[in-house]
């Protein structure tokens, strides 16, 4: 009556059951959520935020770190220029 094909019902059936089952009982298992989910979790590092000064010193010497960093990133390109001219010729 059933033949080959109640056994491949059968297989395919159990593999229907069984693993979502197994999937959940794996991931939802209070073991795999200490080792790899907590931890990452609770390890959270904040982006860091540019919180400007708030009085009139605070904003110059903010203004003066910014040139300082704009002319080192200036010279910075300026050196790699020279640096590529000098390996072209």
């Amino acid at each position: 009556m059933l033949g080959g094909s109640g056994k491949v019902e059968i297989i395919k059936f159990a593999v229907y059951v069984f693993l979502p089952v197994g999937t959940m009982t794996f991931f939802g298992a209070p073991y795999f959520y200490d080792r790899y989910v907590e931890r990452d979790y609770f390890d959270f590092h904040p982006i860091p935020k540019n919180r400007p000064a708030q009085n009139v010193e605070g904003i110059q010497a903010q203004l003066q770190t910014f040139r300082e960093q704009r002319m080192m990133r200036k010279e910075k390109i300026e050196r790699e220029r020279e640096m590529e001219k000098g390996e072209q010729d």
